[in-house]
């Protein structure tokens, strides 16, 4: 069985992040070098096809990659344009070429098509106004990245794991709706204590196979988890204002200010509990849910049906049965 779902869009790097020098990745068990051009964003395999070496530390003079060991240029289509060694009357064979990867530049981060099929139109992303102000940040986990990707719809653990900078906030987990639409989840709930009136909205959106949004009262952000290998994961996320987005001067800093709470403080905390945990998919049937895990179950569920498309004829282990409710997402939950 393939080790993550096919014929679909990947973020692997951050837009900001990628400048005028080529960058290698580890990422869906493989080394993909990404590079810019006046054309857009390019990906391929990041071994030079000559001699195998890594174009990620090579350059990009005009639209061509150079590779740093013997000075091969490569367009943006992939292919070998020059070979300094031969000269100008090189009659390059087309194997010398790269293999592009389809690659995208859209909300804030790179992708690349991952499987044999047809790219689709792109990336499929949330609803709203795309931010002009984004500050980013990212990491690698040693944790299976569908774990990562199950934790948006998770969040009767927001009291335990994050106590310490949520104090007060109720355990009791209720009014949850929970819709499957495509490719799209939702989860929208209340976090509380039982007999009080006082609760906090908690709502997760994911996108599969690899995006997340998150609002905790009136505060999200977006994230992505994108396997490096079958242990790893390359977990990253953008901010933006919320409050200041009209004010010039600030948005900037309480996109950082959000970037600070959120990845150095929650996403750490996190991190240290999925670090803790078996690096393999979740093992559904040996798990005791709870119906505040039918978000959770969900996930696991549709991600093992992409699997099975992607690998067909091999057989998927059956759960149980989540119960979503078909139909549109649902609307902003009030704080």
């Amino acid at each position: 069985m393939k080790p993550f779902p096919e014929n679909t869009w990947y973020a692997v790097y951050r837009t900001a992040a990628l400048r005028r020098r080529p960058v290698t990745v580890e990422r869906l068990g493989r080394r993909i070098v990404l590079w810019r051009t006046g054309g857009g964003v390019h990906a391929a395999p990041a071994q030079c096809p000559h001699r195998g070496a890594d174009l990620g530390a090579g350059r990009v003079h005009g639209d061509c990659l150079t590779c740093p060991y013997h000075g091969i240029r490569f367009a943006a289509d992939g292919t070998a344009v020059h070979r300094p060694a031969v000269g100008n009357d090189d009659d390059i064979p087309a194997r010398a070429g790269l293999t592009r990867i389809p690659a995208a530049e859209a909300h804030g981060y790179i992708w690349v098509w991952q499987g044999s099929g047809t790219p689709g139109t792109g990336p499929a992303w949330f609803e709203g106004e795309e931010p002009t102000t984004l500050v980013g940040a990212d990491q690698v986990w040693d944790v299976h990245y569908s774990r990562f990707m199950e934790s948006a719809l998770d969040f009767h653990h927001v009291p335990f794991v994050h106590g310490v900078y949520t104090p007060g906030i109720g355990r009791e987990l209720t009014d949850v709706e929970l819709v499957e639409q495509g490719d799209r989840i939702s989860m929208s709930a209340r976090l509380g204590r039982g007999g009080s009136r006082r609760s906090l909205a908690v709502a997760g959106e994911v996108i599969m196979p690899c995006a997340m949004r998150v609002r905790i009262g009136s505060t999200s952000f977006e994230a992505v988890g994108t396997p490096v290998d079958a242990r790893r994961t390359w977990v990253a996320a953008n901010y933006h204002p919320s409050f200041t987005r009209h004010i010039p001067g600030l948005r900037k800093l309480e996109a950082w200010i959000a970037m600070f709470v959120d990845f150095k403080l929650f996403q750490r905390q996190d991190r240290a509990v999925f670090e803790g945990l078996d690096p393999a998919p979740s093992p559904l049937e040996r798990m005791n849910l709870m119906p505040a895990d039918a978000g959770v179950e969900l996930w696991i569920r549709r991600w093992r049906g992409m699997l099975a498309e992607a690998s067909p004829g091999d057989e998927v282990p059956a759960g149980p049965t989540a119960g979503a409710v078909p139909g549109p997402a649902p609307e902003e939950v009030p704080a």
